[in-house]
């Protein structure tokens, strides 16, 4: 192609984009997609379409509840949830149902007629006052309603949950007619656990560790507190929220013991502290936000409603197993403040605490290890558990003011020699 000829058609691809940038307007950049505090990954898990509320099975799989409102346009088209495995491979799951939107797993089998592992899913019967819940088997060999009922009981059920002792809880977003409550299933009774108000939208519950019940109020912005007989504690235990509605709390110490909640308002996700309600942005910039659970792998996972999308969040510090007291069951201690209070970082074919973990950096309820002299730190190495693997034990200085009566758990944090950030959890009993 000649000199001419090129500059012939520069200038046509030229003029080309110009008359289409004065036509559609300026180009639109692409969606970043949301970000994360420091410290944390993210990444896509699945594709899944019209993803709600989720939950895990036994295995690992996760559960995604659905609503039609996106793809089809009409909630009121009845749909099946979808099914997820480990590796991010998304499947339709169950029958078709009338506004899936919360789903569960009864992994014990506790309130479910249909074995371990059976599905449950909370749905709206549309064109009626009438919900249900209904129970799916882990094989998808027979489903049936397990549940169903009419405001107040059972109001366009949300998300589930269930504490302690195996009670289904769940959350019930009604509308001006209904009143809104906390309802619940125990295996023989169905009834309200705790009255909120009317006119207004709950959509997310979470069981904290003393089973507390926090429900976001999707209207009000706020999140109220129960006691674990459905007492109302506090209307406004957290306020100023943006339409919070899926939470879930974290478990296993990774994302720090607190409670996370979904703000649909302004796609963002808070983490609450469970003592005091104060609250911190932890995720942004997501687009449509409405499930959260964590997972086995201590991972929160995430629906992303508008863009048919499931993201994975996870900690960048390794979980590491650790055994307070060696060889003792309770782990019991008496408010004295003398003495050491020895602790096993358990060893694994892939990690050797001996040879990895920096002394220095450990804290046990901000207590220091005990250091003896010019000889150092007090520790040794031994295999505690007898699995053939060398474990880490390490005395830490026994401190008054770090214990509390009542603390069930104790974590332990620091540093491998790399700077990689560890934490391992156990549990404890205080005494008097």
């Amino acid at each position: 192609m000649n000199v001419k000829m090129i500059k012939l058609v520069s200038m046509v691809f030229i003029g080309t984009a110009f008359l289409m940038w004065v036509v559609l307007g300026p180009p639109i950049a692409a969606d970043p997609g949301p970000s994360v505090s420091p410290g944390f990954t993210l990444g896509i898990f699945a594709y899944v379409t019209d993803p709600f509320h989720l939950a895990f099975d036994s295995d690992g799989n996760l559960f995604a509840g659905r609503d039609n409102s996106g793809s089809v346009g009409d909630p009121a088209t009845t749909a099946r949830i979808h099914k997820i495995s480990p590796s991010g491979v998304a499947v339709e799951f169950g029958p078709s149902i009338d506004d899936p939107d919360g789903v569960i797993v009864d992994i014990d089998g506790t309130v479910a007629t249909l074995g371990r592992d059976t599905v449950l899913v909370a749905s709206l019967l549309q064109g009626s006052q009438s919900s249900t819940i209904t129970q799916i088997s882990s094989d998808e060999s027979s489903s049936s309603v397990l549940i169903e009922n009419t405001s107040p009981i059972l109001t366009n059920p949300q998300q589930l949950a269930f504490d302690s002792t195996g009670k289904l809880l769940w959350v019930n977003c009604g509308s001006p007619d209904r009143v809104d409550t906390v309802g619940y299933f125990d295996g023989e009774n169905i009834g309200v656990f705790g009255i909120v108000d009317v006119s207004t939208c709950l959509g997310g519950i979470a069981i904290g560790p003393d089973d507390q019940v926090f429900v976001s109020d999707f209207e009000r912005g706020t999140v109220k507190l129960f006691d674990s007989y459905g007492n109302l504690l506090n209307p406004a235990f957290v306020t100023g929220l943006k339409k919070p509605d899926a939470m879930a709390f974290d478990t296993i110490g990774l994302f720090g013991r607190k409670l996370y909640v979904v703000e649909r308002g302004n796609g963002q996700i808070r983490s609450i502290d469970p003592d005091n309600g104060d609250t911190e942005v932890f995720a942004w910039d997501f687009n449509g936000p409405f499930g959260l659970a964590f997972g086995p792998d201590g991972c929160l996972y995430v629906s992303e409603f508008n863009t048919d999308t499931v993201w994975k969040i996870c900690s960048t510090t390794i979980l590491v197993e650790i055994d307070i007291k060696p060889g003792s069951d309770p782990n019991c201690f008496n408010l004295n403040g003398h003495g050491v209070v020895p602790v096993a970082i358990l060893g694994t074919a892939d990690f050797n605490p001996c040879t990895q973990v920096d002394l220095n950096s450990l804290d046990l309820l901000g207590m220091e290890v005990r250091v003896r002299g010019k000889k150092g730190p007090i520790t040794h190495c031994d295999d505690v558990n007898e699995d053939g693997w060398s474990d880490l034990v390490v005395q830490f200085e026994d401190d008054i003011t770090q214990w509390e009566p009542g603390q069930s758990i104790a974590d332990l944090m620091g540093t491998l020699l790399d700077g990689t950030p560890i934490i391992g959890s156990d549990s404890i009993c205080v005494k008097q």
